[in-house]
């Protein structure tokens, strides 16, 4: 009896290249958002909270939450839509149903969560078009493992400024991007300390722009040399800097309300 090996039988998870090289937006002709919908400084708790509830079959949590019929279906429609998606892999399953939604953070962590999310349904009233792209790059392109959203070619560079330009619109003085570059053998030494000219032009940041090294998921693969990343992270106490999970979560919860 011959058994077929693991790589056989599972498929392969798209790699950067893939997921951002097969992003769509949405149409620009799309309905607008409900004025209720962009006045609503509680959504993200409110339809955060309604998926997971909604997702175990908790019947009274529309009326709870005060989420109307048409939401409710926009909710389900779009949870329906993305499910097998890059967007999908994030999403977590709930205790008791296995269904799955987008990650909420801890109750003891939320509040730069709060912040984040109504900095962006501000953005969404005045820039709607920033907004759907940088959610709809993120959620479709970043990596999962590490919340890195790769640049792999010059022409995916819209993408990375759409993203950088989303935290720097959010003016929170707690939420920061930065620049990460993969070293490999070919990578110049010494290590560069600012961002390539051409990616700054690109991304429309400053010429001395500090960029920090980390090592390649792969490094076999020659092209992650001439790759860069953008990170969106959160400043600390004491200073340090961490990866936003926080912001994390808008954006997924974004992706199902917000976009269409």
């Amino acid at each position: 009896m011959t058994h077929k090996s693991v790589d056989a039988v599972r498929p392969r998870r798209p790699g950067p290249k893939s997921r951002i090289d097969n992003l769509q937006l949405p149409s620009q002709s799309v309905e607008p958002l409900s004025e209720k919908l962009l006045t609503d400084q509680q959504w993200f708790a409110r339809y955060g909270g309604f998926m997971v509830r909604d997702s175990c079959g908790d019947e009274t949590c529309a009326v709870d939450l005060e989420v109307d019929p048409d939401m409710v279906g926009r909710i389900r429609k779009n949870l329906e839509a993305l499910s097998g998606t890059a967007v999908h892999d994030h999403f977590v399953s709930c205790a008791g149903s296995g269904k799955k939604v987008p990650p909420l953070p801890r109750e003891d962590n939320k509040q730069n969560a709060i912040s984040i999310s109504r900095a962006l349904i501000r953005e969404a009233k005045q820039r709607p078009s920033l907004v759907c792209t940088a959610v709809c790059a993120y959620t479709n392109a970043v990596r999962r493992s590490d919340k890195l959203l790769v640049l792999t070619e010059p022409k995916h560079a819209q993408f990375g400024r759409s993203l950088i330009d989303i935290v720097r619109s959010l003016d929170l003085r707690f939420l920061r991007w930065r620049i990460r570059g993969f070293e490999t053998d070919k990578t110049p030494r010494p290590l560069p300390k600012t961002v390539p000219k051409e990616w700054c032009e690109l991304l429309g940041i400053p010429s001395n722009t500090p960029i920090s090294w980390i090592p390649p998921k792969n490094k076999k693969n020659p092209a992650s040399a001439s790759q860069i990343a953008v990170e969106v992270v959160e400043k600390k106490r004491g200073g340090s800097l961490q990866v936003s999970s926080n912001f994390h979560s808008v954006m997924l919860v974004a992706r199902v309300v917000l976009i269409p």
